[in-house]
């Protein structure tokens, strides 16, 4: 081996799955290095623990509360679109990540090409109200599905009293990674067929193009658990890997993040930020998605 000596001997890793969790044992001193929440981050912000920094390696995530468009409670665009106006997505980024995550507009995170900065739809209880009233609905009730993690229970609690506001009524549902991720998919079972609205996140890697492939008319009961097809959007998103010219491929995917808009299914909510604390003497290596990149770390020692 004629490259750099490593400069360290051994790295242990814990495979600790809350957040929190990873973080009291940071605090407690039986870490290094760890990810820490939203909110963690926002009090890290303000005062660090002894001997350590902080560290953001971007923001390749996008999450959205997602509507499956078959279901009978939810066929109507008219009540999607009343959803869209209902919740405020301001208050969410507030109340459960303590606005340090950034405003999502689509699905292309910051920086890549093709990132959206407004959507079409706007918070607006009265027209949420209006709509559904359009569309003759009254009493509507429906489950929000959400994976068991402190931010985004809270998340879904400020869209469960949002909806509220305008006659609907929603019963916030916490899951275990396995069963969430599990529910849209029609090989896992049957529980796609009465799925209503979820919290969902996705990752990516920086080329934007990829965030598009889960929404594809061959992804509906796979990843595509809202459930609508168009041919434009599949056209748009073979032109979309094969164009050169950076303009005239953000051009297309502004496109298709509003073909996924107009369907009424998804109302964007944010792009969080990986952030990671470590020691003050080690100097960690993360890839731009926020995966751990043990082999470049090294001490600053």
């Amino acid at each position: 081996w004629t490259g750099r000596k490593p400069d360290f001997d051994q790295i242990n890793v814990f495979l600790i799955e809350e957040d929190k969790t990873s973080e009291l044992a940071y605090e407690a001193g039986q870490l290094d290095v760890t990810r820490v929440s939203t909110t963690t981050y926002a009090r890290y912000l303000k005062e660090l623990p002894p001997n350590t920094k902080t560290f953001v390696p971007g923001a390749l995530n996008w999450k959205w509360l997602g509507m499956n468009t078959e279901h009978p409670k939810l066929k109507d665009i008219r009540v999607r679109k009343a959803i869209q106006h209902a919740v405020d997505v301001d208050s969410i980024n507030e109340g459960a990540y303590s606005n340090t995550a950034i405003k999502s507009y689509g699905t292309v995170c910051p920086g890549l090409a093709g990132q959206r900065s407004e959507s079409k739809y706007s918070y607006d209880p009265e027209k949420a109200r209006a709509l559904l009233a359009e569309a003759g609905v009254t009493g509507l009730q429906l489950d929000l599905k959400v994976q068991n993690i402190p931010e985004w229970v809270l998340a879904a609690q400020i869209i469960q009293a949002n909806l509220q506001t305008v006659g609907i009524e929603t019963k916030v549902i916490p899951l275990d990674p396995g069963p969430f991720w599990d529910m849209g998919q029609e090989s896992k079972g049957d529980t796609w067929k009465d799925l209503q609205i979820w919290i969902m996140r996705y990752g990516t890697s920086p080329d934007a193009g990829e965030n598009f492939q889960w929404y594809l008319k061959d992804q509906v009961g796979v990843w595509n658990w809202e459930r609508w097809t168009d041919p434009e959007f599949d056209d748009l998103y073979i032109k979309g890997a094969t164009e050169t010219d950076p303009d005239k491929r953000a051009q297309i995917y502004l496109r298709m993040q509003e073909i996924m808009e107009d369907t009424g299914a998804y109302v964007w909510i944010n792009h969080e930020p990986e952030v990671y604390a470590h020691r003050s003497d080690i100097e960690p290596h993360f890839s731009p998605a926020g995966e751990y990149d043990f082999p470049q770390s090294k001490s600053s020692v």
